[in-house]
């Protein structure tokens, strides 16, 4: 297992009558930091100053144009509504004005049916006199 014996043996740290009690460690990779590593910031300093100015204001910039994009979609969306309700009206406008010339076509059938019935009605008693004489 070991080459020449256990590493703090080796090394003198421990006895070997405790070689079975301690466990020696095995080694780990260091795990990266995912912010990564940024630049010292020295307060005195110009330059770092500027950079964090700037950093401030893209950072202004980004939240006015996200709050210019939301009230952007919120105007889009009441248009949206006030539009689809315009067009429903228009929709059923058209609907009662059909059912409006549609209702009058049927009354001028009906007169027309209703005037020639009685056309006929009349010159009915005309012709029965007619045969009559």
């Amino acid at each position: 297992m070991y080459r020449c014996g256990p590493p703090l043996v080796r090394a003198g740290l421990i006895p070997e009558d405790l070689v079975n009690v301690l466990v020696v460690p095995t080694p780990t990779q260091r795990s990266v930091s995912k912010r990564g590593i940024g630049k010292a910031r020295v307060l005195t300093s110009r330059e770092v100053q500027e950079e964090l100015e700037e950093k401030e204001k893209q950072k202004q910039h980004l939240s006015e144009q996200k709050e210019k994009r939301k009230r952007e979609r919120e105007e889009k969306r009441l248009q949206n509504e006030i539009e689809k309700r315009r067009k429903q009206e228009e929709m059923e406008d058209k609907k009662q004005q059909r059912e409006k010339l549609k209702a009058e076509k049927l009354k001028e059938k009906e007169e027309k049916k209703n005037e020639k019935q009685m056309k006929t009605q009349q010159n009915k008693p005309a012709d029965q006199m007619n045969t009559e004489q």
